[in-house]
């Protein structure tokens, strides 16, 4: 579906979605035992509690907005749609345009109260229909070998150490996330080979060389998006870069091409030399042949965002990929805690490799036990070879015995919403 939007409605559209991310819910905890008796209040006490009160008076009003917005939402976006899937209906392709490309689809609420439409359907994104098209009509792709897998984490951005005035800092995380994904191929019946990156070796010229092998790309480092007066714009390019001609013809190098106004972050990039600036753009992505590639994890934040063309989707790290021949991208629309991801993460490795599932059903499954089971972040997070690791899966992964009832306590939208699978997720 494509639904392109002016202005103003879309500003109306960014600001409804954001109250998907705040949803929450609102909890008081007191205890008071019913033989002790009533104390006069000292005056500090007796403050405190009119702040506290105060406080949760305002996160319920907000609750209340938050989800009256959503609701509003939904009504514009998903209710014409809904009208016209007919049943049977469990896989949503959707082609958005402007704001709607930052909308995260499987947040919106759900036909029951309180529910999300995630509990009822997969989405994916394309970027266009003709491209879906060809990939839901292609044959079956021939046998294949295991092929290779690129693991991408713990990049090095610094090439001293004075990190004073730098935008990107490291990534810790990501080294448990790349150990990860690394294990989870080798439990495969036929291993892939493996190319780990890291450190200074996470660079711009073995990337190059790197993503046109691999079958399989995780790439869990800074993305970027230089949207306007954003710190990545103001560290990355020039105001000229950006420079229309008499007649707004495109003169300056960004404006020419939007697919360099977002990339991947690497080795070096906090410190840029003429040799190697550390930044992988979309425009150099979108010259690989990716052809062999069945599936690009970008695990890092914003990711999934990319420059407006109105009429004509997104420009970014996704369409990058696709162009390149890619046939499906992960990508996120936000920064994501770092638990969350690792356990989204480990969850839909565990589901496409050792499930044997396609990516986007793989990634639907690792959502929604998210979604239903936030308790089992901690556990899921810390990955395969954890003690808890096998009897945490099978518990968040056991089919619930109603599988219409909404969870009682989900997770907050935040933490499982925000990854979206651009392809026809085959």
């Amino acid at each position: 579906m494509t639904r392109t939007t002016n202005a103003r409605w879309g500003m109306r559209l960014l600001v409804l979605s954001l109250a998907l991310l705040s949803l929450g819910r609102v909890g008081w905890n007191a205890q008071v035992r019913a033989d002790e008796p009533a104390k006069e209040l000292t005056d500090e006490e007796r403050g405190r509690l009119e702040k506290q009160t105060a406080e949760l008076n305002q996160q319920a009003f907000q609750l209340y907005q938050d989800r009256k917005y959503a609701a509003r939402l939904r009504k514009a976006v998903w209710v014409p749609i809904a009208a016209a899937l007919g049943e049977g209906v469990d896989i949503v392709y959707v082609c958005p345009d402007g704001p709607l490309s930052a909308l995260p689809w499987s947040a919106l609420p759900g036909d029951r109260l309180g529910s999300v439409l995630l509990e009822d359907y997969a989405f994916a994104v394309v970027p266009g229909g003709p491209s879906l098209l060809d990939q839901l009509t292609a044959p079956a792709p021939t046998s294949r070998g295991p092929g290779l897998l690129l693991a991408v984490g713990g990049v090095r951005y610094d090439r001293d150490d004075n990190k004073a005035g730098k935008p990107w800092p490291a990534l810790p995380a990501t080294v448990k996330e790349r150990a990860g994904v690394v294990a989870e191929a080798r439990k495969l019946p036929h291993a892939p080979e493996i190319v780990e990156r890291s450190g200074a070796d996470a660079d711009v010229p073995r990337l190059l060389a790197d993503l046109p092998k691999a079958r399989w790309a995780h790439l869990a480092t800074h993305g970027f998006f230089a949207a306007p007066e954003s710190k990545e714009r103001e560290h990355l390019f020039r105001p000229d870069d950006f420079l229309l001609g008499v007649g707004a013809e495109r003169r300056g190098a960004a404006a020419r091409n939007p697919l360099t106004l977002s990339g991947l972050v690497l080795a070096g990039a906090n410190q840029p030399i003429d040799a190697d600036t550390g930044v992988l753009t979309g425009e150099a992505l979108a010259g690989l042949d990716l052809d062999g590639m069945d599936l690009a994890v970008l695990s890092a934040c914003q990711t999934g965002l990319g420059e407006a063309a109105a009429g004509e989707g997104v420009f970014g790290l996704q369409r990058a990929f696709h162009i390149g021949g890619a046939k499906n991208v992960v990508a996120s629309l936000w920064s994501v805690d770092d638990a969350a991801t690792a356990a989204l993460m480990n969850l839909f490795y565990y589901h496409l490799w050792e499930k044997n599932e396609p990516p986007l059903t793989a990634l639907h499954h690792a959502q929604l036990e998210l979604y239903r089971n936030p308790q089992g972040v901690p556990a899921l997070a810390r990955g395969r070879g954890a003690a808890d690791w096998d009897e945490t899966v099978q518990a968040v992964t056991k089919a619930p015995a109603d599988p219409k009832e909404t969870p009682k306590r989900p997770a907050a939208v935040k933490d499982w919403a925000a990854f979206v699978l651009s392809g026809a997720g085959k």
